[in-house]
């Protein structure tokens, strides 16, 4: 019984976490383009500086939430693809 509670707060946290998610990237309202810019921004950076070291600091601020907001997105394609294949009706 236990692991039936267990799984069913774990499918709870997950729906809160996807809902947070959802409601922060509305915030922000970052298109792929967006997102894509950002991590340009930190590469742009880098060639400004010869390739060599980075201020962290600032190059954390802008690769770190692209890389989130775009593997979020490449989690979304996935997660549409394999809800469209659980659809599907075998014959």
């Amino acid at each position: 019984m236990k692991a039936a509670v267990a799984g069913n707060s774990a499918t709870q946290d997950r729906g809160t976490l996807a809902t947070m998610t959802m409601k922060l990237l509305d915030h922000w309202g970052l298109s792929t383009e967006d997102q894509a810019t950002l991590l340009g921004l930190a590469a742009w950076d880098w060639r400004q500086v010869g390739l060599g070291a980075l201020e962290p600091r600032i190059t954390m601020r802008q690769v770190i939430p692209a890389v989130v907001l775009m593997m979020l997105g490449v989690q979304t394609v996935f997660a549409s693809f394999f809800l469209g294949i659980m659809s599907l009706r075998g014959k």
